[in-house]
């Protein structure tokens, strides 16, 4: 209540705007720059093969990059190793699924170059909530030359032909 009543004597959406404005251009400059270096990395076969779109079909651990919720699909245990160039390692991963608590993963990235090399690592999480439809969370950690922050991501995956059967049996 208190609350509600010191909104409604200091907040008012005009006096909100242009916060707002500049909280969403600092947001997609911080993108923006943040992406500078990741243009071309692109972890697993599959990926790279769709065109750098990974958001979609992949259930592996390097969906703990594109998506997280791709490693509660598949419910075997699965590593990962995608080397790009002779002798580098470009991406680990491992998911491992427990029927009790979903699918568990982790993973290891870097790009190539080694002046501005970037170094991601993840833990993530996985889990089927109902038939065809899956969601994750994963939280990462991303080092560029002196600089090191994290991101946490939250994912969902939906397979139109497993929910079209549940639904077909349920009738």
């Amino acid at each position: 209540m208190i609350m509600r009543s010191l909104c409604k004597k200091t907040c008012t959406p005009l006096s909100a705007a242009p916060l707002l404005i500049y909280i969403t251009f600092f947001l997609a400059v911080t993108i923006a720059l943040s992406q500078e270096d990741l243009d071309s990395y692109s972890p697993g076969a599959l990926p790279i093969g769709l065109g750098q779109s990974g958001a979609v079909e992949i259930y592996d651990p390097t969906a703990l990059y594109w998506n997280p919720a791709g490693i509660a699909v598949n419910k075997n245990p699965q590593g990962v190793m995608s080397i790009h160039e002779p002798y580098y390692v470009n991406f680990l991963g491992y998911s491992h699924f427990t029927p009790k608590h979903g699918t568990f993963g982790m993973s290891y990235g870097s790009t190539s170059g080694l002046k501005n090399a970037v170094h991601l690592g993840g833990l993530g999480w996985g889990n089927q909530f109902a038939p065809g439809f899956y969601g994750g969370l994963v939280a990462s950690r991303i080092q560029q030359n002196d600089t090191a922050w994290g991101t946490i991501g939250v994912g969902a995956a939906i397979q139109a032909n497993k929910l079209n059967s549940a639904s077909n049996t349920q009738r």
